[in-house]
C-alpha cells in the first residue's frame, strides 16, 4: 500500500510537468482525451504589477502580465505568461506560454535523496529522453530546497524545465515546476530562480 502511495505521488509530479509543457492545450498525448471544459482558464484579474498568489499552505509571486489560470485536480496553482509572443513555430501551434506549476506531496518518511532520485528515475521512464543538466541545494525562505535544470524534447517541440523542490513541516515537500521553450530559457532562467526564491511555506 505505501508503494502504491509512493507512486501514485511521483505520477501526479509528472503529470504536472507533462501538462506543464503545452499549458493551455495539455501535452499533445492527452489533447485528444481531455475535455476542452477541464482545460485550463485564465482566471480574470485585473492588469498589475507583480503580485502574490496566497494559498493555503504557501504564497508565490505572480510576475507583472503573468496569470493564475485554474489548475487541473491535483495541482495547487498554475501560472502562465498569457501576454508571451511565442516565436518557436512548434511552440505556437501547441498554443504554449510559459508557465510554472505548483504540487504538495508527503515524503512518506522518505530522505529528500531518495524523493530526488525516485522522481528522476520516474521522470527517465515516462519521458525518455529528459536530460538533468545541472543540480543544486538551495534555501528558500529558510527552508531546505532542490533544483533541477532539464531539457526534454515532446514531438519537436524543445522545452527546458526547472524543477525546484521546497521542503516544508514535517514531512511537507513542495514542487515548483517550470517550463519553457529552449530557445527562452536564458531570457527566464534568473526570473525562474527569483519566482522560486519567493516562495514561502505557511
Amino acid at each position: 500500500m505505501k508503494k502504491r502511495l509512493i507512486a501514485i505521488h511521483v505520477v501526479s509530479i509528472i503529470l504536472l510537468l507533462a501538462i506543464g509543457f503545452f499549458i493551455g492545450q495539455y501535452a499533445l498525448r492527452y489533447i485528444y482525451i481531455v475535455p476542452q471544459s477541464l482545460r485550463p482558464q485564465i482566471i480574470q484579474q485585473q492588469e498589475v504589477d507583480s503580485t502574490v498568489v496566497d494559498k493555503e499552505g504557501f504564497a508565490v509571486l505572480i510576475p507583472t502580465g503573468w496569470r493564475e489560470v485554474v489548475p487541473i485536480q491535483g495541482v495547487s496553482a498554475t501560472v502562465a505568461n498569457v501576454s508571451e509572443e511565442v516565436s518557436d513555430e512548434t511552440l505556437k501551434k501547441m498554443n504554449f506560454k510559459t508557465n510554472y506549476s505548483i504540487t504538495y506531496d508527503n515524503l512518506q518518511n522518505k530522505t529528500k535523496q531518495d524523493y530526488i532520485s525516485n522522481l528522476k528515475n520516474s521522470l527517465k521512464q515516462m519521458m525518455p529522453g529528459i536530460l538533468f543538466l545541472t543540480e543544486k541545494n538551495m534555501t528558500i525562505n529558510g527552508n531546505d530546497g532542490y533544483a533541477i535544470e532539464a531539457q526534454v524534447a515532446q514531438r519537436g517541440a524543445d522545452i527546458s524545465v526547472l524543477i525546484v523542490l521546497v521542503k516544508g513541516k514535517n514531512q511537507d515537500m513542495w514542487t515548483i515546476a517550470f517550463n519553457t521553450g529552449k530557445s527562452n530559457w536564458n531570457t527566464y532562467k534568473e526570473g525562474f530562480y527569483q519566482i522560486a526564491q519567493s516562495f514561502t511555506v505557511k
